[in-house]
Parts: C-alpha cells; structure tokens; sequence
C-alpha cells in the first residue's frame, strides 16, 4: 500500500518498508534524470515530475508505474506508448558499450571520435521524466538504474549498485557497496565511496576520489582515468583506455612510517610513464614499493595514453571531498608529476669515433623516482625503430593492440634488444 499526492506536474509516493530486510530497489526512466539517496526516513519516497514533453500526450502514452512486492520496488516510465526507450524497443543493451571499447583498443585509439555534447532525446510523441528517491539510511539492499538519456546521482546508499545509461552524467557520492557502472556517452564521477568498482565508458572520463576501493576494473574507449585513492582490498586493481590518460594517486597510512607496498604494471604502444618514489623501476614498466608483493597489484593498460603515478598521505579518516559536515579533510588534488628531464646529447670523442649512446629505455618511459636509466646492450634507435613498426602496423589495422603490446614484450625479452 503506498500514499500518494499528486500536484500539477509532480507526484509522490510514500512506500513502508521492513527495516528488518533489505531493499531490492530498481528503476526505469527511458528520459530524464534519477537522483536516490538515503535519508533519515522511515519508508521510501518517490517523486515523479514531468516539466516537459513532445507532442499531446495522453494519460496512456505517459505512464508512471511503481510495482511493491515487499521490500522489492520496481519504478517504470514510459515516455510513450509503443515505443520503447527514446525510440528503442526494450530495455537499453549496452553490450555494445563494450564493443566500442574493444574497437578502439584494436584501432589503436587513433580514430576514436570526439565526445559529443548531452542532450535529451526526445523521437515522436514522447516525455521526460524526473525521478528522485529517497531510501532509509539505516537499510542494505541493491540498487538498479536504467536509463537511455539523462544525468543519475546517488549519494549515501549503502547498497550494491549497478547502474546502466546510454547518454548523460553519473555521480555517485558516499556510498558503501560494490559497484557496476556502465554509460556510452557521459562522465562517470565516484566520491568517497568503498567497496569493488567496476565502470565502462565509451566516450567519457572517469574519475574516483576520496574513496577505499577494495578493486577495480575500469575501461574507457576515448577519457582519461583519475584515482585518487586507498586501495584497501585484494583486487584486482585494472585501468585500461585506449584514447586516454590515467593518472592514479594512491593514498597510504602514513602512521607506521613504512612506505606502503604496491606493485605496478604498465602496457601501451606509444603512451609515456611518470612514475614517483617511493616506487623504484624493477623490470621493462615495471615498478614496485615497499616490499611490494605483499601489497595490491595494479595493471594498466593503454593505446596512446600516459600514465602518472604517486603517492600521498590519506587524510584522518578519509572523508570524501565534497562531504559539507567535514571540509577540513577534503583531500587536496595531487600535484601533476615533474616532466621527463631532457637528455643531454653525447658528443663523440673523435671524428672517426661513433658516439656513445644511452641505452635501455625508450625515449618515453622516464623513471622519475630515480632519474636514471639503466644500462642495456642495444642502443635507443633500434627500439624505437621496433616500437614503430608496431605501431605502424596497428594503424594500418594489420593487428590489434593485444597482439602489438604481446610483440612488444617479445622484442623487450629477446637477447637482442
């Protein structure tokens, strides 16, 4: 049984709910935004306003449903009859998000298109509809989104959370869950949250701040990768973009006084790594902190993106940035990493005598915790040269970067190089 008012443009519903079991909450909104938080309420609360629409529509074309059965909630728009989400018939399958993503890893980033701007979509005789939801603070459950064209926020839940939309914004802000994100065009932002995160953007960056991420798996086609973060449980720990930069911050207790103990990996055909102490270079893009095996693993992969990585202290008690009860610990921005220091040309001791060069790494893999590069039997030109017809090759969509990234760890193990 739910209580309902209803005004000109907007409708709430106030559903009870068993504080003994957990919420099973999902919802449906082919057009317009969906903001859920948790509140200090004892039932849930569902408003629903309409501040436009195309065409006449009729009290059957515009339906708004909520389905109870217990404690599961199913919330439904239809933005028209027949027609299924702006245009689609059924529900949105973003499968092909991760196709896109696939693609643009074996085209080598290089063609990736550019983000195009958010609208509303709106095709015959169809209406958005706004949804705002506010749930119990002191329930657990799940949470499912669904949306083909419009922003979603959640702040507060402490629910799984697996979100689906086409075209628009998410934010997610202290929440206490694991996490499924997928959108095909839009940012996706994570504050102050804990548990696994899982996020897959076609065109759009990601970033997470403020949050203990006990793993994640993040993969974005065309946007930069940003985390700023504790990572606090076994993993994995995986960031992957083809046309993109990732830069990773990573929070530590500073109370022992060890350095914490990371171990990090790093793959791309032409991108460059700026990597800080206290990690030090083990092996081809390669590095370790602390006793590092002891610690989470992170892998990072990329077409043409660079890769920044550094270390800062986490703040007493971690509060997520943009919390209004504690702006005292807001964590600041990392400082961007010192560029590759330039290197010096060697001039030849005689006109007979061919100069010496520095070898080992290529021009655009720089330890910057250490400023060295080690030695190597191979002068720098017959890697690069290499390095380029890989790259040549994956351009020319004679190979994807699997295989180039696979040629390339071959080339770096051989005897020759």
């Amino acid at each position: 049984m739910t209580d309902t008012a209803d005004t000109e443009a907007r409708r709430e519903d106030r559903i009870p709910v068993d504080h003994n079991q957990p919420i099973e909450l999902s919802v449906h909104n082919p057009i317009g935004d969906i903001t859920v938080r948790a509140t200090e309420r004892s039932d849930v609360l569902i408003g629903h306003a309409t501040p436009g629409s195309f065409g006449d529509l009729g009290d059957d074309e515009s339906e708004f449903m909520i389905d109870v059965r217990n404690n599961r909630i199913e919330v439904r728009a239809n933005s028209g009859a027949g027609i299924g989400w702006a245009g689609i018939a059924g529900d949105v399958d973003l499968d092909a998000v991760v196709g896109q993503i696939t693609r643009a890893f074996r085209r080598g980033g290089h063609r990736a298109s550019a983000k195009p701007g958010r609208a509303r979509v709106a095709v015959g005789r169809h209406a958005w509809s706004d949804i705002t939801i506010e749930v119990p603070q002191t329930i657990t459950g799940r949470v499912e989104i669904h949306s083909a064209s419009g922003d979603v926020r959640i702040e507060d839940v402490r629910s799984d959370i697996a979100l689906n939309t086409m075209s628009g914004d998410v934010r997610v802000i202290r929440t206490s869950g694991d996490l499924a994100l997928q959108t095909a065009s839009g940012d996706l932002v994570v504050e102050g949250a804990t548990g696994h995160l899982t996020a897959q953007t076609a065109s759009g960056d990601v970033r997470v701040t403020s949050a203990q991420i006990e793993g994640f798996h993040i993969q974005t086609a065309n946007g930069d990768i940003l985390i700023d973060a504790l990572l606090s449980g076994a993993g994995p720990f995986r960031a992957q973009t083809a046309s993109g930069d990732v830069r990773l911050t990573l929070r530590h207790s500073s109370a022992d006084g060890e350095d914490p103990a990371v171990t990090l990996a790093y793959q791309t055909v032409s991108g460059d790594a700026h990597v800080t102490q206290p990690f030090r270079k083990t092996g081809r893009r390669l590095w370790q902190a602390g006793s590092g095996d002891s610690g989470p693993h992170v892998d990072v992969t990329t077409v043409s993106g660079d890769l920044t990585v550094g270390f800062a202290p986490a703040p007493s008690g971690f509060a997520p940035a943009s919390s209004p009860t504690s702006p005292a610990n807001a964590v600041p921005p990392a400082p961007p990493a010192p560029p590759a220091p330039p290197i010096a040309p060697v001039q030849p001791s005689s006109p007979t005598e061919p100069a010496p060069t520095t070898v080992g790494w290529t021009a655009n893999e720089v330890d910057v915790a250490t400023n060295a590069r080690p030695e190597a039997a191979q002068p720098v030109v017959q890697e690069e040269a290499v390095r380029l017809a890989v790259l040549e090759a994956v351009e020319r969509g004679e190979i994807d970067v699997e295989e180039a990234l696979q040629r390339l760890e071959a080339a770096d193990s051989s005897p020759g190089m």
